[in-house]
C-alpha cells in the first residue's frame, strides 16, 4: 500500500509481498539507514524493450529523544527524486540522487506534529514501488497529492480513529514554492475491526492565472481488507475543476492480491478516469501481475497491462531488492 503518514510520520512502505518491508540498518542509538534499488524492463505495443534502474534510494532515520525524530530521503528517480534529462545530442543523463522528503517530527501522547518535505497522506496506491502489488500505477492515481513542503499534524482520538492535517505550498502544482495560495488536505483514517482500513480525505490548491482564480480539490476514499494471503481493495477519487474551471472528473479502482505460497502471489486490478467536457476518453485498465519472493527483501513481478479504449498492451518485468 501507498508509503503514507503514521502516527509519527515515520513508517516505512509496506513490501509487494505481506512479509516484505525496509529492514532498517542501525548505525547507532540515534541514526539509522534503509533504503532500496528498483528496475525493470518494458514494452508496450510490440514496440522496442527497454531497460532502467528506475529508482534507488537511500533513507537517513533520525531519533533524537522519544519525541523528537527526523527523516531525510535522497533517490534518483521515482515520483520525488532526481530525474534524467535528455541532452541535444540525444543523450540521456542519470539523475542525481536529490532530496524526495526531509521533516522533523515532534510527538506528545496522541499528537504529532511535523514540518518540512513530506508526501501526501492520500491515495491507497503507493508513491514507491517498495509498496506497489504491480509495476504500474492506476488509471486515476493523478487525483493523489505529491511531495510537498509544508506543516501538519495528526492525532489519534481512539485506536480506531485518527485525525490528520496538513498545509503545503502546493498540493499538485510543484512548481510554486510559496504559502501565498492556499494548499491542503485533511482526512480521517478508520481501522473498525481487525483487517479493515478505511480511509477518506479532502484535498484542495488555489489556482491563480491571468484572468482566472479557483479552487481546484479533490476527494480521495479508500478502504480494504487483508486476511491471512488475501487483500482486496477499492478507491474512488473525485477531482474538481481539474484541468480547467467546471471541469470535474471521477476514478476509481478495484484490486484483489493473493499471496499463493510464501514466495508465489498474484494481483488482479481494474482502474477508471474520466472528465466531464465533450468529447472526453475514458481512460481504463486492466492489470494482471503475478509475483515472486526471492527472499524476504527480494522480489520480482511480470505485468501485462491492457488500455481499454487506448487499445494499448505493456509488458514490464521488474525486480526489486530493500536494505
Amino acid at each position: 500500500m501507498r508509503k503514507s503518514l503514521s502516527l509519527n510520520l515515520a513508517a516505512g512502505a509496506v513490501g509487494l509481498m505481506a512479509a516484505t518491508s525496509f529492514a532498517d540498518v542501525k548505525v547507532n542509538d540515534q541514526l539509522s539507514l534503509s533504503g532500496f534499488l528498483d528496475m525493470s524492463a518494458y514494452e508496450t505495443n510490440d514496440g522496442p524493450i527497454t531497460g532502467a534502474i528506475d529508482q534507488f534510494e537511500i533513507d537517513f532515520l533520525f531519533k533524537f529523544n522519544d519525541k523528537i525524530s527526523a527523516r531525510v530521503d535522497l533517490a534518483q528517480g521515482g515520483v520525488g527524486g532526481g530525474l534524467p534529462t535528455t541532452l541535444a545530442s540525444g543523450e540521456v543523463v542519470p539523475g542525481s540522487l536529490a532530496l524526495e522528503q526531509g521533516f522533523i517530527t515532534y510527538t506528545e501522547g496522541p499528537l504529532s506534529l511535523f514540518v518540512g518535505k513530506f508526501l501526501s497522506a492520500t491515495g491507497f496506491e503507493s508513491a514507491e514501488p517498495t509498496g506497489l502489488y504491480q509495476y504500474s500505477a492506476s488509471a486515476t492515481v493523478s487525483a493523489y497529492g505529491g511531495y510537498n513542503t509544508g506543516v501538519g499534524a495528526s492525532y489519534t482520538l481512539t485506536p480506531m480513529l485518527n485525525l490528520y492535517g496538513a498545509f503545503f505550498t502546493s498540493e499538485w502544482t510543484t512548481t510554486d514554492n510559496t504559502f501565498s495560495t492556499p494548499a491542503g488536505e485533511a482526512g480521517l483514517t478508520l481501522t473498525p475491526v481487525e483487517g479493515v482500513t478505511a480511509k477518506a480525505f479532502y484535498l484542495v490548491e488555489a489556482v491563480e492565472i491571468p484572468g482566472e482564480n479557483y479552487l481546484r480539490q479533490g476527494a480521495n476514499v479508500w478502504a480494504s481488507y487483508a486476511k491471512g494471503p488475501l487483500l482486496v481493495a477499492g478507491e474512488v477519487n473525485y477531482q474538481m475543476n481539474w484541468l480547467a474551471e467546471d471541469v470535474d472528473g471521477l476514478g476509481f479502482l478495484v484490486m484483489t492480491n493473493y499471496k499463493l505460497t510464501d514466495k508465489i502471489a498474484g494481483t488482479l486490478r481494474y482502474s477508471q478516469l474520466k472528465f466531464d467536457f465533450p468529447g472526453a476518453v475514458v481512460n481504463n485498465e486492466v492489470t494482471i501481475s503475478p509475483s515472486y519472493a526471492f527472499a524476504s527483501n527480494w522480489w520480482a513481478l511480470f505485468e501485462y497491462r491492457r488500455e481499454i479504449e487506448a487499445e494499448i498492451n505493456s509488458y514490464a518485468l521488474e525486480t526489486t531488492i530493500t536494505f
